[in-house]
């Protein structure tokens, strides 16, 4: 609408239309000025969050950016008079959202506030028509090419994150050495064998029964690296997404609906969080468990029993996601032949694993309950007997800060859209959540910084897919929208100091990097040696490595990290001195002992 139409109109319009332009201005006005506070964020060296900030901002410049950026935008309408004058004000909220939190970067409130801010702005805009409907149709290739481009790209940003994470010496034993050191032995023996993962030689299955590890044996013959476990794992996890599209399509949703689902699993951010930690046998879990449902949801029988059992080989907890995707099989779909069936695998393989790792390994780690234990008392039964007896102390377990925290982060990135459902047995797949992430008074459990999330995410992700038809027709597309951009603005708060950190500390500390790399491949291959837990993983392809705790064990070298608490270093150098080690090497970050015989 150019300024000729735009005088003519307003000047021989009735009140009503009037009122409209007036409108229309005064939103493309704030469209302007958030695009020029926007702008002025991105070249300011002031943080927002100090008063000094405001001081460095000349008014005057500030007002000539509002009219330049007013006056492109009248342009635009005029070149692209499709767009509306709404759809600026909601990109240019967005960008300056986006600024905003990329500035406050690691602030999840912050986060949440302007979250909880563009939704009231969101449902505005729809709700007062001024966005509009959209004609724009997504062709069946072009949503194949775009998911797939969002999957490499998303795989590509992660794994470099964490590959540099790892070459600067960042990742640790628990639990990238134990993985990397794992199928080193795989590779060699065939067995998923360890000496870090409790500093004695014994097998992965004494503590977690693990054989879909197995399923990347034949790649890693041929790539044989720490880095091959790293690349691969956002390429698995990533992976979800394309039984989330077929879903999609078995709905018979639209390919823009599509597009824009299948966007929200790769935004997701307790998936990207999740992947900045290392390596776990977890990372299976997200394709799994959608592929199971998909298969489940498509009559494909077959395909859902490996995937079933699939799924319960990533870990004998694995068996719990499978029990409830039953449950919820019976109840909700009404399949109940089907979802006997799928439980009662579950129940039986979930006995089976705990009977061999008791038996056999070291039992398995209902410690991560001990919160639910009487007192004198323990194991899973008693965990049951607390429940029964006082379940409202489930309560006080559950809804604590950190808890509150945690549940935000994961549904606040859907906006809620999983418990739009026809039934309420459909939350039977959040049950997991409740059980694996919010009872334990493990922290690492309810963080989505690490791999307890997979499960529980998955399922909370298949449940905003099935049921996202429920939502009203005048609320589903502001939903949509407002899920999107929630991901966006929380994988940003959540994810880029992470990421940020992984990079800056591989550049700026390259030099010391190489030269610890020097001192750490001076180590033989065929010696035995004892590690600083960030050098487990570089150090893994050799048969004896141990996790140094502070405790001679009887290895030719003994590697310490200088990054260590400096009391405690100085102590550990002590204390190896008076057991005959003796310096032989020092660069970096690394101080290279080696036993000297007597």
């Amino acid at each position: 609408m150019g300024l000729p139409k735009l005088f003519s109109e307003f000047k021989n319009g009735d009140s009503r239309t009037r009122s409209n332009i007036l409108v229309d201005l005064f939103l493309q006005l704030i469209s302007s000025y958030l695009f020029s506070v926007s702008l002025f964020q991105i070249f300011s060296e002031q943080s927002i969050k100090s008063l000094i900030y405001p001081t460095q901002i000349k008014i005057p410049i500030l007002i000539l950016s509002i009219a330049v950026i007013f006056v492109m935008i009248l342009i635009m309408r005029t070149l692209y008079d499709f767009i509306k004058v709404a759809h600026y004000l909601l990109i240019s909220a967005v960008l300056y959202a986006v600024i905003s939190t990329i500035n406050n970067a690691g602030q999840p409130y912050f986060a949440i506030g302007i979250i909880v801010t563009l939704f009231i702005f969101i449902i505005y805009l729809y709700r007062s028509g001024k966005l509009g409907k959209s004609s724009f149709e997504l062709s069946t290739r072009s949503l194949v090419i775009a998911v797939i481009i969002g999957y490499l790209l998303m795989s590509a940003i992660l794994a470099a994150s964490i590959l540099l994470r790892y070459k600067a010496h960042k990742g640790s034993t628990f639990d990238l050495g134990i993985f990397a050191q794992i199928y080193h032995y795989m590779a060699k023996t065939g067995l998923p064998l360890s000496t870090l993962e409790r500093n004695v030689l014994l097998s992965h299955y004494a503590v977690h029964l693990s054989p879909i590890l197995y399923l990347l044996l034949p790649l890693y013959m041929v790539f044989r690296s720490v880095e091959f476990l790293l690349i691969i794992k956002p390429l698995i996890v990533f992976s979800g997404v394309f039984p989330i599209m077929l879903i999609c399509r078995d709905k018979k949703l639209k390919n823009l609906t599509t597009l824009a689902v299948s966007t929200l699993y790769l935004l997701y951010p307790a998936l990207s969080a999740a992947m900045n930690y290392d390596f776990h046998e977890n990372i299976f879990l997200p394709p799994m468990i959608l592929w199971t449902l998909y298969f489940i949801k498509t009559n494909r029988n077959s395909l859902m029993i490996i995937s079933v059992l699939l799924t319960l080989m990533v870990k004998e907890d694995a068996a719990l996601y499978i029990i409830f995707i039953g449950l919820y099989t019976i109840f909700y779909r009404k399949e109940r032949l089907k979802g006997i069936i799928i439980s009662g695998v579950g129940i039986s393989y979930f006995g089976i694993a705990v009977a061999i790792i008791n038996s056999y390994g070291l039992g398995i780690m209902d410690t991560r309950f001990e919160n639910y234990f009487p007192l004198n008392q323990s194991g899973l039964l008693s965990v049951a007997k607390t429940l029964f007896t006082n379940p409202v102390y489930l309560i006080t377990q559950v809804f604590t800060q950190e808890k509150i925290l945690f549940l935000i982060l994961m549904f606040l990135p859907v906006m809620f859209i999983c418990f739009y459902v026809r039934r309420i047995s459909a939350l039977l797949l959040l049950v997991p959540m409740l059980v694996i992430n919010l009872m334990p008074a493990y922290i690492y459990q309810y963080n989505i910084g690490y791999q307890y999330v997979y499960g529980s995410g998955a399922l909370l992700l298949y449940l905003c897919v099935d049921n996202i038809g429920n939502i009203p027709k005048r609320n589903k597309r502001p939903a949509v929208v407002s899920a999107l951009i929630a991901s966006l603005i929380l994988l940003i708060s959540t994810n880029l100091i992470t990421v940020e950190y992984n990079i800056n500390s591989y550049i700026q500390d390259k030099d010391n990097i190489e030269a610890t790399n020097k001192i750490l491949d001076i180590v033989p291959h065929d010696a035995t040696v004892t590690a600083a837990t960030y050098f487990t993983p570089y150090l893994s392809d050799r048969d004896i490595v141990y996790m140094w705790d502070g405790e001679d064990m009887g290895t030719e070298f003994v590697v310490l990290d200088n990054r260590a608490d400096s009391y405690d270093f100085e102590a550990y150098k002590m204390m190896l001195g008076n057991r005959g080690y003796r310096v032989i090497n020092g660069a970096g970050y690394a101080l290279l002992y080696r036993k000297i015989p007597d």
